[in-house]
């Protein structure tokens, strides 16, 4: 957080770096999902199909070398419900309703960023 910015600025801030670093993970998804089907079947499939796609090649597996891997999956798609809140909920661009407080946005960025190196090391 940047303190000695405005609030509003601190959102926008927020929210670009949020975005960005959901990128990173999309392209991390893309790779994982292009590995078990193939890159031209994995460009038609939106981001939770991607992740399905993976979680089923995983389950072929045993349960204690995809556990691990799994459960970085589930924390995605909760980080891809929030995204989805986030940029297509009227609600947080002031029409009924307020916005993820920049101590919220904040806290899952961070849970963002330990995703990404999480899925790294995988």
């Amino acid at each position: 957080m940047r303190p000695d910015l405005p609030p509003d600025q601190q959102w926008k801030l927020m929210l670009g770096s949020f975005i960005h670093e959901f990128s990173r993970l999309e392209a991390h998804v893309f790779i994982l999902c292009a590995r078990c089907i193939g890159t031209d079947d994995t460009r038609k499939l939106t981001f939770g199909k991607r992740l399905d796609r993976i979680k089923a090649s995983l389950k072929q597996q045993s349960p204690q070398s995809s556990e691990g891997m799994l459960a970085l999956l589930r924390e995605a798609r909760g980080l891809a419900e929030f995204r989805n809140a986030l940029l297509h909920n009227t609600s947080f661009h002031g029409m009924g309703g307020s916005a993820p407080q920049i101590e919220e946005m904040e806290a899952r960025l961070q849970q963002l960023e330990v995703l990404l190196d999480a899925l790294a090391l995988a």
